[in-house]
C-alpha cells in the first residue's frame, strides 16, 4: 500500500494572450477561426504533497525485488533480494526521511507542463514533439561571484594545470555566475541569487517548492545478513528538466536534459540491515546538468530481439551522413579542413552549419560540479574539496538492459 497526501492538484489550461474581462457571448468557430488558436498545454502543480512507501508486511506494505540470483563468490547461485525500507518525497528538513512534512512540486505561475510542440521551431523537422517539463529557470540577466566549494572565499576560474587563472596584473580572475533578479538560488534559495524558480521552505513560503527525496533499501543475499545503502538528497530542485520524444521511422526518438541541484546528496552504507550508518558520503552543492540527446542526434529508445531495452545516441558522424548523406571519410573535405575548417573553405555549407549549430548550442552540453566531497566514517570527517566537469558533450552512447536471471 502507498501512503501518500495529495490534498490539491491544480490542473491549469493555457492559451496565448492575456486575461481579459469577458463581456460576449460563445460562439462557435470554423476552420479558419480555430487555426489560429494556439494552445500552451496543460499545466500541472501538487499541493501539499507527501509520499512515503515502505516495505513492511506487517503493515501489508511490500516493496521488494525478488527473482534475482547471485553470479559471483561463494554465494554464486543464491538468491538475493532487495527490500525498499522507504521510499520517501516530502518537504526539506525531512531529517532524513524521519519527518515528512507536505511540499508544493511546481507553482500556478510555473507548472509543470505536458505539451505538443511545432517540430519545425526547435529544429526537429516535419515532427510533432510531445514534451513533458519540469518549471521553468529563469533567462540569466547579471552575474554574481558566489563560495560554492565552502573555502570562504569567491571561486576562481581555473587555469588547465589546475591554478587559478590570474589577470596581467597577477590578480586572481573570479568565477561569473549566472543570475536572474526574479529567480533563487539553486542550492540556498537565497532571492535574486540564480536562475532556479523553486523556492526553499520557509516562513514566506511554508511549503517551498523543494523536496527532500531518499530511498533506503537492504539487499539480503541467501541466509546472509542484510547490508543497506541509503540515498538522500535535500531540498532537490529539477527546474528545467525536460523529455521531448517523437517518431523516426518505427521507433520513437527524443532528448532528455535533466537538471538536479541539492545543497546536498547523501550516500550511506550500513551493515546488518541498521538505520545507523557508519560510513557516508556527502556531496555538498551537487548539480548535474546532463542533456542525453538532442535534435542533431536524438536519443532512440527501442527493444531488442532478447527483449532487453536498449538507448543509443547515435554518433554525429552517423547522423550528419542520415541527414546529408556525407560518409564520415568525406568530412574533411565536405567541411575544408584542409582550409582551416572555416565556412568559406568548406565545401557544403548546409553541412558545416549544421555541425556548427550543434557544437556552438551550450544545450548540448552537461555539467557535473560538485562544491565539497566529504567522507564520514568511524575517524571523522574526511574533505576531499571541490570538483567540476564543464560542457561535457557526449557525441555517442549505447546503453543496453540485460536479464540478471540469465
Amino acid at each position: 500500500m502507498v501512503k501518500a497526501a495529495l490534498l490539491k492538484v491544480s490542473v491549469i489550461l493555457f492559451a496565448l494572450g492575456g486575461v481579459l474581462p469577458v463581456r460576449a457571448e460563445l460562439k462557435a468557430l470554423d476552420d479558419e477561426g480555430l487555426s489560429a488558436v494556439e494552445g500552451k498545454g496543460l499545466g500541472l502543480v501538487f499541493e501539499d504533497f507527501v509520499f512515503e512507501h515502505t516495505d513492511d508486511s506487517s503493515r501489508g506494505q511490500i516493496f521488494r525485488i525478488e527473482g534475482i540470483k547471485s553470479a559471483y563468490g561463494a554465494s554464486k547461485g543464491q538468491d538475493v533480494v532487495v527490500a525498499v525500507n522507504q521510499l520517501y518525497i516530502a518537504r526539506s528538513g525531512s531529517d532524513y526521511g524521519g519527518t515528512l512534512n507536505p511540499v508544493n512540486l511546481g507553482r500556478l505561475k510555473n507548472p509543470f507542463n505536458i505539451d505538443v510542440l511545432d517540430g519545425d521551431s526547435i529544429g526537429v523537422e516535419d515532427k510533432a514533439v510531445l514534451e513533458i517539463r519540469a518549471p521553468q529557470q529563469h533567462a540569466p540577466d547579471g552575474t554574481r561571484h558566489k563560495d560554492m566549494d565552502f573555502d570562504g572565499a569567491p571561486d576562481p576560474v581555473y587555469a588547465e594545470d589546475g591554478s587559478p587563472l590570474r589577470d596581467v596584473n597577477g590578480n586572481i580572475v573570479l568565477r561569473d555566475y549566472n543570475v536572474a533578479s526574479a529567480g533563487f538560488d539553486c542550492f540556498t534559495g537565497a532571492a535574486g541569487g540564480g536562475l532556479c524558480d523553486s523556492r526553499t521552505a520557509s516562513a514566506a513560503y511554508e511549503n517551498g517548492e523543494r523536496p527532500d527525496l531518499g530511498m533506503k533499501f537492504s539487499v539480503k543475499v541467501g541466509s546472509h545478513d542484510a547490508d543497506s545503502l541509503n540515498i538522500h538528497a535535500k531540498a532537490a530542485v529539477i527546474d528545467g528538466t525536460r523529455l521531448r520524444v517523437w517518431g523516426e521511422g518505427n521507433k520513437m526518438v527524443g532528448e532528455f536534459h535533466l537538471n538536479f541541484y541539492t545543497p546536498e546528496l547523501m550516500i550511506s552504507t550500513c551493515e546488518d540491515g541498521g538505520a545507523s550508518c557508519g560510513k557516508a558520503l556527502k556531496f555538498r552543492n551537487f548539480l548535474l546538468e546532463l542533456p542525453l540527446g538532442n535534435a542533431h542526434q536524438p536519443m532512440a529508445m527501442n527493444v531488442n530481439g532478447s527483449g532487453n531495452f536498449v538507448y543509443e545516441i547515435k554518433s554525429i558522424a552517423q547522423a550528419a551522413q542520415d541527414k546529408f548523406g556525407v560518409t564520415p571519410t568525406q568530412l574533411p573535405s565536405a567541411l575544408g579542413w584542409s582550409g582551416g575548417g572555416t565556412r568559406s573553405a568548406a565545401q557544403n555549407k548546409a553541412l558545416w552549419d549544421w555541425f556548427n549549430d550543434y557544437y556552438q548550442d551550450p544545450a548540448n552540453r552537461g555539467n557535473l560540479y560538485i562544491g565539497k566531497l566529504e567522507v564520514h566514517d568511524t575517524g571523522g570527517v574526511h574533505d576531499f574539496g571541490s570538483s567540476r566537469i564543464e560542457n561535457l558533450l557526449i557525441q555517442y552512447m549505447k546503453i543496453t538492459s540485460h536479464d540478471l536471471m540469465k
